[in-house]
């Protein structure tokens, strides 16, 4: 590294190292940014790359910034489908559903094999144009556990759903189901909080927390809302 330089620009350098090696210089390369508190610009296509090592990234597509912000941020409340599709792994799962009912705190939201009420407030954002419509509804994989509607907090809504693969993977096991006849949800839950044997081609309970769930304009693709705002 030039010393004393007033920015460093990193193109891809991990690239072409195996899993292991790109862990660790990962680290070093953050061990030696907190060091030297130079700038620093970080390209990269892999965003756990990007949501591990920068201070604030800049999701890009076709040249076009999308969305600056902390990995905090841009994780939480994502500006668009694209951004919302690129942070997070496994990517966030995206529903097709219509919007039927506007209440002053809550609104509903509904599918084949699905409906759910989720936080809101009309006098942070207006809903009314949506009624009626289709828009996306997006949900994070780790914000989906497997349980009832009786031994869930509040802040859950259990879907019955179709169990179709089980991945297990250490301490986190995935989910892969079916809601009715259109949609397919990827869950991703810590493997000590399964009971029992999970069998595909079964029923499973699976509850969203839907403080944790994101609206999208079908249209635009731009985020209508998160409820996480309004928890």
């Amino acid at each position: 590294i030039v010393r004393d330089a007033l920015v460093l620009l990193f193109d891809e350098p991990l690239s072409n190292l195996d899993a292991k090696l790109r862990t660790q210089t990962r680290t070093e390369i953050k061990k030696l940014h907190q060091k030297m508190k130079t700038t620093t610009v970080y390209v990269t296509h892999d965003q756990t790359e990007a949501m591990t090592m920068g201070d604030r990234i800049a999701v890009m597509r076709d040249g076009i910034i999308q969305q600056l912000a902390t990995p905090k941020v841009a994780y939480e409340y994502p500006t668009n489908l694209f951004v919302a599709g690129f942070i997070g792994s496994p990517s966030m799962n995206f529903l097709r559903v219509s919007l039927s009912e506007i209440g002053a705190k809550t609104i509903d939201v509904v599918a084949e094999g699905l409906h759910l009420r989720l936080p809101y407030d009309s006098s942070v954002v207006d809903m009314s144009a949506y009624k009626g419509k289709e828009i996306l509804l997006g949900i994070r994989p780790e914000h989906i556990v497997i349980g009832s509607a009786q031994d869930q907090e509040n802040k859950y809504r259990c879907l019955q759903s179709w169990l179709e693969v089980v991945e297990p993977s250490g301490s986190r096991t995935y989910i892969h189901a079916s809601i009715g006849k259109k949609h397919h949800i990827t869950a991703e839950v810590e493997t000590i909080s399964i009971v029992g044997d999970l069998v595909a081609g079964t029923d499973i309970s699976l509850c969203i927390d839907v403080n944790r769930v994101h609206l999208f304009d079908i249209e635009t693709e731009k985020t209508i809302l998160s409820t996480q705002r309004f928890v």
